[in-house]
């Protein structure tokens, strides 16, 4: 039986994900902070395109910037948001699904 589909981008994204705990240790960042360290990735990742690098290096790049999203969203913000304290705005407020 065949995996879901996604199922493998998941699995590489959790993996990026893994080593990124390992180096960095997964303390919650601030708001900006996590703005900042995006910003950065998605800038390499553009960098990549820009270079018309191997279509390997650019996936790379894109699996960097998802696993920092990811991140943020496991750890939460040192302002008490994320999986370890969830605190869940109202939907309609900041078009969030459930």
């Amino acid at each position: 039986m065949s995996k879901p589909r996604g199922t493998h981008v998941t699995d590489r994204i959790l993996d990026e994900l893994s080593r990124a705990y390992t180096k960095h240790g997964d303390e919650p960042w601030g708001r900006h902070e996590f703005y900042g360290i995006l910003l950065e990735e998605v800038d390499e990742l553009w960098d990549t395109i820009k270079g018309d690098q191997p279509l390997v290096r650019v996936h790379a790049e894109a699996l960097q910037v998802a696993a920092v999203v990811v991140r943020y969203l496991d750890t939460g913000d040192r302002y008490g948001w994320g999986t370890k304290n969830i605190v869940r705005p109202p939907d309609s407020e900041h078009g969030l699904h459930p």
